[in-house]
């Protein structure tokens, strides 16, 4: 393990920062001391600095991590490269607690113990309480290297703060080992291409033999249950596309966790916590079998319970000013000749009703339905409520094989 560098001055030369912005998710990943988020009170520079809350004291054996959900940079040339940091420490006035942080930088998956770098916070170790600390540390790496970064820290005050900003990657051509002047991250130097992506959701629960039922004359939102999905594409600031509803609980006991297969004792219904909205509120994916009653609902990781309350329609996710645009595919068989089906989504609020389309049917046999909006947009009433794909037809109709690929074409400013 190496130990990070505490310098006084800063270089202005040679190159720019190659880390994104810090816009992913900041994550908790082990150890219940410590309470991590984004803060826009103290800022090194931008908009806001990671907050670091130390619950209680603890010592090395307790270290607690946290991450920027998948914030990485792509390396553009082999060589020498410094990562710098800063850090702002505040212990209500408590000038000797013992703080420590540590970077660890994972090259393609793989951490190296000499690229776990131990910084010092302490003020018998310069550490200035007034201000903002720089720390660096040199790493060699190689042309189309991934960097991630995930970070631990432990402290033994009561109630330290600790602010984390800064976040610089430099190509250190002249081997000075010490950055160059702070700067934000440029335009030319942000990967935009990890901001663009794309996801796939279908729903195999609606089959030819247990298909959905419109009623003639019925507006009916359409679930698409996400019982398979690909999300290997999503951009790196959104966590998904598509969710097939909101489960709402009561009588929480524990504490759901994402990624917890949540199983109905009553009905047998399961389905996997892809998104945490409140303590009692669920973003679901692959949705099996419906939820009934007041059941007890069992989460497989965290064995947290709770009674089953309500399951909100699916829906696409929306961002304020983003573009996206998706494609809708499933099968339908009319009941009757000369058939009409009207395809929209509702995203609620003063809103509501967006994109209508129709489509017409001679005959009785099965047909393919393709509804595209190859250019939208989403903004601050579609980020609150979701849109919900809604089919009204004029004739019965069965509707089977659904699936949509949703993609951001632009990413709000």
């Amino acid at each position: 393990m190496a130990t990070g560098i505490l310098i006084n001055d800063f270089r202005p030369e040679y190159s720019e920062n190659l880390l994104p912005e810090m816009i992913g998710t900041v994550e908790r990943q082990y150890g219940a001391n410590l309470v991590v988020s984004y803060d826009t009170n103290r800022v090194f520079e931008g908009d806001k600095s990671i907050k670091v809350t130390f619950i209680t004291p603890f010592g090395d054996v307790d270290r607690a991590a946290f991450i920027i959900n998948d914030y990485n940079t792509i390396i553009k040339k082999s060589g020498q490269y410094i990562l710098s940091y800063r850090f702002y420490r505040d212990d209500n006035d408590v000038d000797d607690v013992d703080t420590y942080f540590f970077v660890k930088v994972f090259v393609n998956g793989i951490l190296y113990s000499f690229n776990t770098f131990e910084n010092d916070l302490r003020t018998v170790s310069g550490f200035d309480t007034s201000g903002w600390n720089t720390y660096c540390q040199s790493i060699n790496v190689t042309e189309d290297d991934v960097i991630l970064l995930q970070f631990e820290a432990y402290s033994n005050g009561n109630s330290t703060m600790l602010y984390f900003d800064g976040l610089k990657l430099e190509y250190d051509d002249r081997f000075l080992g010490t950055p160059s002047i702070y700067s934000k991250p440029l335009d030319n130097s942000i990967n935009y291409r990890f901001y663009t992506g794309w996801g796939n959701y279908l729903d195999t629960q609606k089959t030819i033999g247990t298909p959905l039922n419109l009623v003639a004359g019925v507006d009916t939102p359409l679930r698409i249950r996400a019982n398979t999905y690909n999300e290997t594409q999503l951009p790196i600031d959104v966590d998904t596309f598509y969710l097939a509803g909101n489960l709402a609980v009561t009588a929480v006991t524990g504490t759901f966790v994402e990624g917890d297969t949540l199983t109905g004792g009553t009905s047998g219904a399961t389905a996997y916590l892809k998104r945490i909205n409140t303590v009692s509120n669920f973003g679901l994916h692959n949705y099996v079998g419906d939820f009934t009653g007041t059941e007890t609902i069992t989460g497989s990781i965290s064995g947290a319970t709770a009674s089953f309350s309500s399951l909100s329609n699916g829906y696409i996710t929306g961002r304020n000013g983003d573009s996206i645009d998706f494609m809708l595919y499933f099968k339908v068989v009319p009941s009757a000749i000369n058939a009409e089906l009207d395809i929209w989504i509702d995203i609620g609020g003063g809103v509501g009703e967006l994109y209508r389309d129709t489509k017409y049917y001679r005959g009785t046999t099965e047909k393919g339905v393709i509804y595209t909006i190859p250019s939208g947009y989403t903004l601050d009433t579609w980020e609150a409520n979701g849109g919900v794909i809604y089919l009204k037809s004029s004739v019965n109709m069965t509707v089977y094989l659904v699936s949509i690929n949703v993609d951001r074409s632009h990413k709000a400013r």
